[in-house]
């Protein structure tokens, strides 16, 4: 154990001087670590402590995230016949949407889940426990995107956001 705590030290201590350092112009390795000031290693440990961190504050966003959005998730199970006549059984997952353009809910998923399933195969199990079937799929092979009308409307769908506001770097969140 103590191996294996003294190789992960000194992976991190590399690590760190790696990304924390430079080369002169004869290519000998330049260390341009600083120690932080106390004032600033004080002020950056009162705002840990106190829940003001970037990470703190990203980590409860996330959460809230979460929260708000786990309800609309779906996991999909798919069933179709095989090439020598057995099944074949497909999951996934997929979120719940709602458009002004459609009179009732959708899940988008993978199309390579649904592919080939009868809609009488596809289970969609929704977070409190129900499983739909669709009443209409719609496939597009070029994106890998299935559409699964479903007929209920007491279903919680997610929320459109504005695509044109992500820039490079934005955080992600992938639930399924």
């Amino acid at each position: 154990m103590k191996t294996y705590s003294l190789f992960i030290a000194l992976a991190i201590g590399w690590a760190v001087g790696a990304v924390t350092s430079r080369y002169s112009s004869d290519g000998l390795l330049l260390n341009t670590a600083r120690a932080l000031p106390d004032e600033k290693v004080s002020s950056l440990d009162s705002s840990i402590k106190a829940g003001q961190s970037p990470l703190m504050l990203g980590g409860d966003m996330l959460a809230r995230v979460c929260e708000v959005v786990t309800p609309s998730v779906v996991h999909i199970q798919a069933e179709r016949s095989g090439p020598n006549g057995g099944r074949i059984e497909e999951t996934g997952s997929g979120a719940i949407l709602s458009s002004t353009s459609s009179d009732t809910p959708f899940v988008v998923t993978n199309r390579h889940v649904v592919a080939g399933a009868a809609l009488r195969d596809i289970d969609i199990h929704l977070q409190d426990g129900r499983v739909l079937q669709p009443s209409d799929a719609l496939l597009d092979d070029k994106s890998d995107i299935a559409v699964l009308k479903i007929n209920v409307n007491n279903v919680k769908s997610a929320k459109w956001a504005n695509s044109d506001r992500v820039q490079i770097g934005h955080m992600v969140l992938a639930m399924g």
